[in-house]
């Protein structure tokens, strides 16, 4: 009976461990005032060149530091950019930036990745025009 309680208390522990671990690996991570954030260009569909940013949307506080680790997870060449602080950053396939700034002006800002052109890779067809939204309140 003390052996059941036991592991059913040692169960419940890890699954409350779980989830606060996969909580902090899929929001924003904030460390004494500095926020990082993963963002990924996710290929849905490579024989229609269907991509999204995922997230599409991130908020930070107006000041804070942020680091944004941007992963490309397209077969093509691309660009990640948000000119209003001054990032244009250019990611080779399935690898990734991490780019540092203060989010120093309030507002709502977009964030974009150019059309690639047609290659081989993409069977001739362009890859998407991705954009997303990124607020600092």
């Amino acid at each position: 009976m003390a052996v059941s309680r036991t592991l059913a208390l040692v169960m419940i522990l890890a699954l409350v461990v779980a989830l606060i671990a996969g909580e902090y690996f899929i929001t924003s991570k904030s460390n004494g005032g500095s926020t990082e954030v993963d963002i990924t260009i996710v290929e849905d569909n490579p024989v229609l060149q269907l991509d999204h940013f995922y997230p599409d949307n991130v908020t930070v506080a107006l000041g804070q530091n942020v680091t944004l680790a941007i992963l490309n997870g397209d077969d093509e060449l691309r660009v990640f950019t948000l000119t209003q602080f001054g990032i244009n950053e250019s990611m080779a396939p399935g690898t990734a930036v991490r780019v540092t700034f203060v989010a120093n002006h309030a507002g709502d800002f977009l964030f974009y990745s150019p059309k690639t052109p047609p290659s081989a890779v993409s069977q001739g067809r362009p890859g998407p025009y991705l954009s997303g939204n990124f607020t600092v309140t």
